[in-house]
């Protein structure tokens, strides 16, 4: 019994411990939000698979276990896309753009208005 529910939570399904794990190895390669969105969508993918799997062995267990996961992917997926909207890095590349537009448009309106 203790081995199969080793081999259950070691599945790379997001709110399982594999998950975690997986999310883990993906954030030193791909940073930390997009690890979030691609374990995320691997747990939806195998809370699905959970779905088919319950439904077709009659399982209720099963099947609540898989919407629990998609549940909590989901979660995980969503949060992931907040942090990369709100990812520092990014906001940085953004408002340094933004200060280069405005160094621009500064500059135009100098020289289009010399009493500025």
């Amino acid at each position: 019994m203790n081995f199969m529910l080793l081999v259950f939570n070691m599945l790379p399904i997001y709110p399982l411990d594999g998950g975690q794990v997986l999310m883990s190895v993906l954030w030193y390669i791909v940073g930390r939000a997009k690890a979030m969105q691609i374990a995320g969508v691997i747990g939806l993918v195998g809370a699905g698979f959970g779905l088919l799997i319950g439904i077709v062995s009659l399982s209720p267990l099963l099947f609540l276990i898989a919407v629990f996961g998609a549940f909590q992917a989901w979660i995980g997926y969503k949060a992931g896309m907040q942090m990369s909207v709100s990812d520092p890095a990014h906001f940085d590349e953004r408002l340094s753009r933004r200060r280069r537009d405005d160094q621009v448009e500064q500059k135009i309106q100098g020289e289009l208005d010399p009493w500025r």
